[in-house]
Formats: structure tokens, sequence, C-alpha cells
């Protein structure tokens, strides 16, 4: 599909599609004529816009930000699964006959879900971050590490 830039005003591009999609994004000097050519393709590409009636906020009405700030059990729980690719890695393996860490990502996600409920009652940010150092990780990564290394010393300890 074609598109033209329309307009640059402030760092913000305007891009209209050959379709008379029209999507407006930021860009930043250090971007390559390459890397806003996929920008315009991934905008032309993304989810369609909210439709005026779908939001959901009351127009002229003041909001208190505090009230937003949150992180609910699925925020929790997304910044702290297993990534795609750990889960797919543990796939692989597992259909190469080793389930070690396909063992370690389930158990990362049941710890997850088990620490993060759905009737949960949501962090703020700040119990949030605080909740993320006192456990010592930022992503599953490192709990299905700390399950791994924790399976071989049960099997460890258990050879003693």
């Amino acid at each position: 599909m074609k598109f033209k830039i329309t307009k640059i005003e402030d760092g913000v591009i305007s891009v209209l599609y050959e379709n008379n999609s029209t999507r407006s994004f930021e860009i930043t000097s250090d971007h390559t004529k390459n890397q806003i050519a996929r920008q315009i393709n991934v905008k032309l590409n993304s989810k369609t816009k909210m439709a005026d009636d779908k939001l959901p906020f009351t127009i002229d009405q003041w909001e208190e930000l505090d009230d937003y700030n949150t992180v609910d059990y699925k925020e929790a729980r997304r910044e702290t699964y297993p990534t795609i690719s750990e889960q797919l890695d543990a796939l692989y393996w597992a259909r190469q006959g080793d389930d070690t860490k396909q063992k370690a990502v389930d158990d990362a996600i049941k710890v997850i879900k088990d620490r993060y409920p759905k009737d949960m009652k949501a962090f703020t940010l700040d119990e949030w971050e605080s909740e993320r150092i006192s456990k010592g990780y930022t992503r599953a990564k490192d709990v299905i590490e700390l399950l791994m290394q924790a399976q071989t010393l049960g099997g460890f300890i258990e050879q003693l």
C-alpha cells in the first residue's frame, strides 16, 4: 500500500495511506528512513481507533490519576509470567525428551497464579515496585532459574 507524509510538527509525523486512513506518531532525530517506514507500516496495521462513544471516561470530568495507578492481577501476571520465548524453548526441550525446563515453567506459572489470584486487591505502583524488589525478580525467567536450582539442589540433597 502506498502512503504519503502529510505533515511533521514538533516531532509528530502524520501519514495518509492510499485507503484514506490516517495515522500520527512521534519520531525522534535518531530514527532512520527504514525505521520510520517500518513504523508507518506498523501503524497501518495497528488496531482500529476507539470510537468516540466507547471512551471509558466522561468528557470534561476531572479524574484522579492515582485511582488508575494500580497493578491488577492481569498486569502482575503478565509482567512476571515466563516470556513466550522461554515457554517455547521449554516446549522444544520437552519434545526432545528433557522436560526439566517445562516443569520449571509450569511451576513458575503456578507460583505466579497463586501469588496473584484473580480476586487479589490491586497493588499501587509503589507497592508493585516493592513487591518486585522483595521477590528479587523482574521477569519469571528469574523465578524459573530459582526453581530449577531448587530442583537440582533437591535432587542433590536426596542423593546425599
